[in-house]
Order: C-alpha cells, then structure tokens, then sequence
C-alpha cells in the first residue's frame, strides 16, 4: 500500500501533489458493521484533516437577530474529519469546537439545535463540473445527510437538492447519525454512517467529492445560515484513482498566479459589483460577496464563474434572470476572453480570501 501511493505521488504533477496534500481526506478500511455511536468511533479513528467552514454569506434569513450575528460573530470555524467504510458503509466522523451545547425544541420554536451535514454530488467524475457547494444548482444535485441535536438525542435526515430551498426527504432515509457533546472540550463528536450505494448515487470511486457545513443554535442559526467548507475529496482504499479527474480538480493548484495583480484586477474591474478584501465601495446585495471565497469555492470553480458565470448560477436576489424554459443565467458578463496571466492572477487572489493563518492537514487534535 505504501509503495503504491509512493508510485502515485511520483506521478502526480505539482498541482496534483498540491492537492492531495491539502484537499483529500483519506479514508480508512476496517471490518463491518458499522455502528452510529461517537462514542465508539475512537476505536476506528485514522488521523484527522483539519479544515476551515466559512459563514455562508449569500442566503439571508427573515430573521435580522439571526443575520447581525453572521455578519457581528461569523468567522472561519474548525473542523475535524475521519472517515473509514466497511464492506457496505462509509462513516465520517466530525469535531468542532463549539462554547455551548444547544439542543432543538419542538416546542419552541425560537429554540435552535447545533448540527452538522455533509454533501455528496449524485453524479460526478471526469468531464462532470462540481455542483454548486450550497445545496447544488439547476443542472447538478446533491445528496445530503443531516444531523441536528434535538432535546432527547439526535435527529438524522436524508435529502436531496437541486439548489436553496429545493430540498426533500429522501423516501426512505439511510442515514444513521448521532452526535456527543463534550462539556469539559466545549466540542461535539458527530458520526454518520451512510451507504456506499443507494438508487441516486455510488461511492466506489478512487476520489469522491464531498462538502461540510455546520450550524450553531446559540446564534439561531439554520437552513441557509450556516458554517459551509469547499468541496473536498475522500480518496477511497482500494479504489483506483482515474488520473483524468485528479488532473481537473486539481487546476488551480500550482501555485500560479500574481496575488498582488489579482488584488489590482478585482478592486479595479470587479470591484464596482462585489465587496473583496479591503475593497468595499460596491453596494451591499447588489452581487455575491467574495470575502471567504478563498474557504469555500474551488479554484475550477473560481475559473469557471469569470469565463462563464452562467454555468454555475449562484441563488440571490438580482443576481440571475430565468427564461422561459427555466433555466437562469447570471447577470455578471463572462470574461472569456481573458488573458490566461490575469486569469491565474484573479484566482490566486482570491484563494487568498478568508483563509486563516494555518489551513493545513493536523493529526490529532482538537480545534
């Protein structure tokens, strides 16, 4: 096994190497059956990829006490992954710090429960463009497993969406979640525990695209307002990796690009529609922030939304027109014609975005 990866990684380009470094969350195989129970996980635990959530900033609650403490409190939150699957299931198991235990009521309903998701695209692969990461879009759906903490114990939900408020229960669901907090950590272990292979999608795949999000009830935060990662990639054990698809979610990861040119190309051109960085003369609402872009979209992602920003429709008021037959598109003019240098130099820019001091791979610890 190690000598495979040692041949892998000698083949890999820098890019490549690049991302698996940082991206890939490796998972481990250990024997069945799986069982949803945190406190039993530790028995399992492979190391932990560290990453950072940053506040989803484009949906807007009708709750202003809700929204003043995204904007007032939202911040880069840490997170923990470990993922391990038997010969039917796959489990992850997520850690973060969080200062209070909030538990949802069914009798108040001022009264919000912490949680925590993860995201599955339905299709992807070589050749398939990545759904948008907030719920997914018109053309690419997702599969999204939910748990949230209720008053006597865990509340797990299965879904699927095609975009902000398109989600619906799955028929039969076939998640199995739980989630422990720990008083003394000030931090929950959540564990969900999912099949390999269900009618809408299969995991067995070398590389596997998936995304995080967390909410935090103290902040009365739910549905669109929550903590959202970029999309990440499990490498499956005993998968072969198609180097096609490495090779395209790893664009972007070669280090290119003039930060310091980027800054100059977003504050002059795009600066007049979107609020970046220090720059923060464009009226609010009037396009997407940019702020945490550098957390949560993929440099692919960056690409495509300047050369083509009608191929991945971001949900928000004003920002798209839909057409007779349904399908939107973006208001904001693609820039196809952009020379490749400036191109680099927007994406490394803003890459730059958000991201905390220390972004990488941490073994063992809590954050």
């Amino acid at each position: 096994m190690i000598a495979t990866l040692a041949l892998f990684a000698l083949a890999a380009s820098p890019a490549e190497e690049r991302f698996l470094a940082t991206e890939v969350i490796d998972v481990v195989r250990v024997p069945g059956p799986l069982v949803a129970k945190p406190e039993a996980a530790g028995l399992y635990l492979p190391p932990a990829t560290r990453m950072w959530l940053a506040p989803q900033r484009t949906v807007r609650l009708p709750d202003r006490d809700a929204n003043e403490a995204l904007d007032v409190l939202g911040a880069p939150r840490a997170l923990e992954v470990r993922a391990f699957r038997d010969d039917n299931d796959l489990a992850l198991v997520l850690e973060w710090r969080d200062e209070t235990e909030d538990r949802g009521s069914s009798a108040e309903t001022d009264r919000f429960g912490d949680a925590a998701a993860v995201e599955l695209p339905l299709a992807f692969g070589p050749g398939v463009r990545l759904p948008y990461v907030g719920m997914g879009d018109d053309g690419a759906p997702v599969a999204l497993y939910l748990q949230r903490a209720v008053e006597h114990g865990t509340l797990g939900r299965e879904l699927v969406a095609a975009g902000f408020g398109s989600s619906t229960r799955t028929a039969a669901s076939s998640v199995r979640a739980a989630m422990r907090y720990d008083a003394a950590k000030r931090s929950w272990r959540a564990m969900l525990v999912i099949p390999l292979v269900t009618p809408e999608r299969d995991l067995r795949a070398g590389l596997v695209p998936i995304g995080f999000a967390l909410w935090d009830g103290a902040h009365r935060e739910r549905g669109g307002n929550k903590a959202l990662s970029s999309w990440k990639v499990l490498r499956m054990p005993g998968q072969r990796v198609d180097d096609r698809y490495l090779t395209e979610l790893a664009w972007g990861f070669d280090g290119k690009g003039d930060v310091l040119r980027g800054k100059q190309l977003i504050d002059t051109v795009c600066g007049a529609c979107h609020r970046a960085g220090d720059k923060r003369s464009a009226p609010v609402g009037l396009a997407p922030p940019l702020d945490d872009m550098g957390l949560v979209a993929t440099p692919s992602y960056l690409r495509d939304s300047v050369m083509a920003p009608s191929a991945v429709v971001v949900p928000g008021k004003g920002w798209s027109v839909r057409a007779a037959d349904g399908t939107r598109t973006s208001v904001m003019p693609p820039f196809a014609a952009l020379p490749a240098a400036d191109l680099d130099a927007i994406v490394a820019y803003l890459r730059t975005l958000g991201v905390p001091a220390v972004t990488s791979k941490a073994e063992g610890t809590t954050p």
